[in-house]
C-alpha cells in the first residue's frame, strides 16, 4: 500500500492506538536531536496492543511494557506505506509543529527553566524536600532534572504546573520508608493521595507525563533508581507509603505466617490450620504488620497447576509455598519483600523457556542473596515434560541473564532446541520441601 505523507499522518491520527507512542517519539526525538531512542508504553491499553502489533506485524499482545525505537517505526512506516519518508516529516505534520532542535534553542529555554526554579520555586519550597530536590547538582542527570528543562521546550506552561504539583506530593510523602522486613503503617492508597494533590485519582500513575514526574521525585528522595517495569513502580510507590491497584492485584498462598500488630492474622491461620492454599490481595497483605515463612524458607512457584498440586502434597510438611502465576504482581512482590525482610530464602522454580527464566532472573536480581534456583538444572530440564520449539529469536538473549546456574541452564536448552514445563517435576518439588521439613 503506497500512500502520501498527508495520508500516512492520517493513518496515525484516525486509528486507535497511536497517540500515546507519537507524544513519546515527538519528546525522544526533541531530546536527542535526531531518530535516535526508545518510547516505552506501560500497561498498554487493547487499542495499543492491536495498534502496534498490527503495524509491525509482530505479537505485542499480553505485555507490561512495549519498547519501540524511533528508527525502527520510521523503517516501518517506509515499508508498511512505501513510503521514502522521515520521522521528523510524520511528526511535524502530526503535531503541525516545527521541531526545533536544542542547539537553538536550548540555551534560551534552558536559561528562562533554570532562572524559574531558583527564583521562584526553590523559594517557595524553603528547606523541604521539594526545594532540596531542585537543588539537585546542574543537570540532575539520574534524577530526571535534565529532562524536565528539554520538556520545557515543548511545553512550558505544562512543565511548570506539572512540577508544582510534584513538589507540593513530595512534601507530603512520610520522612521515613515503609518497611517491609519489621512492623508497617498501612500504606494510602494511590488514587486517594492522587486526588487529594490534583482532584484526579489517576493523576500519579506511571503511564502518565506527571506520574513519571513523580516517580522520579521518589527516586531522589529514597536514593533509588528509576523503575523501569510495573513492579519496580509498585515497589518505588510503596516505600513511599503509597499502595496501587489495591484489590485488582492477588497472589496464591499456602502456610503462610501473617500478623496484624503482633496478633496472627485470623484468615491466614485458618486456612493454615486446615492446610488450605486461598488468595491474597495487595489490599490485603498491606494491613499485615509483618509475615513470616515457616521454616525461614518460601517456596515459589510459576505455575498455578503446579502450585495446587504442590499443596495438595505437603499439607503437613509446615511450609510455605507462593505461586506468582507467571509474573510478578504487585501484590506478589510485595508479599515476597515483605518475606525477604524477615529473613526467608527464596526458592524458585519456573518454566523452563525463555520467559520463565527471565522472571526467575529478576527475582535472583531482587534478592541476590537469598535466591536459590530450585529444580532449574540441566537433569531437572532432561526429567522435565518436552515443551515448544526454542525458537532462534530467543537465542540472541542469553547475555541478558544475570544468575549463573540460569544463563547454563539457558544455553543448555539451546543446544537441545525444546522447552520444557515443570509440571512433570511436582513430584520432585515435593520430595524437596518434605526433606527440608524434616531437616529443620
Amino acid at each position: 500500500m503506497k500512500l502520501s505523507l498527508d495520508e500516512c499522518v492520517k493513518f496515525f491520527k484516525e486509528t486507535e492506538g497511536f497517540a500515546r507512542l507519537m507524544d513519546g517519539m515527538l519528546d525522544s526525538y526533541i531530546r536527542h536531536e535526531r531518530c535516535y531512542g526508545a518510547v516505552r508504553l506501560s500497561r498498554p491499553t487493547p487499542g495499543e496492543e492491536q495498534a502496534i502489533s498490527d503495524f509491525f506485524k509482530r505479537d505485542y499482545y499480553d505485555q507490561a511494557l512495549i519498547r519501540i525505537g524511533l528508527a525502527d517505526f520510521e523503517r516501518q512506516t517506509q515499508k508498511n506505506f512505501s513510503i521514502d519518508v522521515t520521522l521528523e516529516a510524520i511528526l511535524e505534520l502530526y503535531f503541525n509543529r516545527k521541531i526545533t532542535r536544542k542547539s537553538r534553542s536550548h540555551n534560551r529555554n534552558g536559561s528562562a527553566f533554570t532562572k524559574y526554579v531558583e527564583s521562584v520555586m526553590i523559594p517557595r519550597y524553603g528547606s523541604t524536600d521539594a526545594a532540596l530536590w531542585l537543588r539537585e547538582p546542574s543537570a540532575h542527570t539520574r534524577r530526571g532534572y535534565r529532562k524536565l528543562a528539554e520538556d520545557y521546550l515543548i511545553n512550558p506552561d505544562g512543565v511548570i504546573a506539572a512540577l508544582e504539583t510534584v513538589c507540593g506530593a513530595l512534601n507530603d510523602i512520610p520522612e521515613t520508608e515503609n518497611a517491609v522486613g519489621g512492623a508497617r503503617v498501612p500504606a494510602t492508597p494511590l488514587g486517594e493521595f492522587s486526588y487529594k494533590h490534583t482532584g484526579d485519582r489517576h493523576a500519579f500513575e506511571a503511564g502518565g507525563k506527571t506520574g513519571q514526574l513523580f516517580l522520579r521525585a521518589l527516586a531522589w528522595k529514597f536514593d533509588a533508581d528509576f523503575p523501569v517495569s510495573p513492579e519496580e513502580y509498585a515497589a518505588l510507590y510503596f516505600k513511599a507509603g503509597l499502595i496501587a491497584e489495591g484489590i485488582m492485584s492477588h497472589v496464591a498462598v499456602f502456610g503462610l505466617l501473617a500478623f496484624r500488630g503482633d496478633v496472627p492474622d485470623e484468615p491466614c491461620a485458618a486456612y493454615g490450620k486446615h492446610g488450605e492454599a486461598y488468595l491474597l490481595t495487595l489490599e490485603n497483605i498491606n494491613h499485615f504488620s509483618r509475615v513470616r515463612a515457616q521454616g525461614g524458607k518460601v517456596f515459589v512457584v510459576e505455575n498455578m497447576s503446579v502450585f495446587s498440586a504442590l499443596c495438595e502434597r505437603v499439607r503437613e510438611c509446615g511450609c510455605t509455598v507462593v505461586c506468582n502465576a507467571g509474573g510478578l504482581s504487585p501484590a506478589a512482590a510485595l508479599l515476597l519483600d515483605m518475606l525477604h525482610g524477615g529473613g526467608a530464602a527464596v526458592y524458585y522454580s519456573g518454566n523452563m523457556d525463555y520467559p520463565g527464566l527471565c522472571l526467575a532472573d529478576r527475582i535472583y536480581l531482587r534478592y541476590p542473596k537469598r535466591f536459590v534456583p530450585w529444580r532449574l538444572t540441566k537433569s531437572d530440564y532432561d526429567n522435565a515434560e518436552p515443551g515448544a520449539d526454542f525458537y532462534e529469536a530467543n537465542r540472541q538473549k542469553e547475555e541478558g541473564l544475570h544468575n549463573e546456574d540460569l544463563a547454563a541452564l539457558l544455553s543448555y536448552m539451546r543446544k537441545k532446541g525444546k522447552t520444557a514445563e515443570q509440571s512433570a517435576l511436582v513430584n520432585a518439588l515435593a520430595e524437596d520441601i518434605k526433606n527440608f521439613s524434616r531437616e529443620g
